[in-house]
């Protein structure tokens, strides 16, 4: 939480002065005391906790997957199941091609990537061959 106070003040001074930033984020990391947090920041500066979330046009057609398979105590292979209905949803109904989707898990360990998601990891995913575990 000390990234994204640093982050809101910084945003918020950028309004007052003649420099102009516009930009939403996502801030997510990792408390020892508290846990994991995810943080919305607007361009405003204003900064919400949050569960799950997403950005750009994609996040439309995730929202309802999150709301439906969310759940606090999930492991990562369930998070990265979730991720992966999600790029399929994305990719079956978004106009744009997007190729892949790069996974990466904040934790108590750090930072770790995950293997990417791209229409050959869901294509195995279908016929039941999961994408090797990193």
């Amino acid at each position: 939480s000390g990234a994204v106070h640093f982050t809101r003040n910084n945003l918020s001074a950028y309004i007052r002065s003649n420099v102009r930033y516009l930009v939403a984020l996502l801030v997510a990391g990792f408390d020892p005391s508290s846990g994991p947090e995810l943080h919305y920041i607007d361009p405003f500066g204003s900064s919400v906790p949050i569960r799950y979330g997403g950005h750009g046009s994609g996040i439309n057609f995730c929202t309802p997957i999150f709301e439906e398979f969310y759940k606090p105590t999930l492991d990562k292979r369930t998070a990265y199941n979730i991720i992966q209905k999600c790029v399929a949803e994305i990719q079956k109904r978004l106009v744009i091609n997007l190729r892949n989707f790069d996974v990466f898990v904040i934790g108590r360990e750090g930072i770790t990537k995950l293997d990417p998601i791209n229409q050959v990891s869901l294509r195995a995913q279908l016929m039941g061959n999961p994408p090797p575990r990193k």
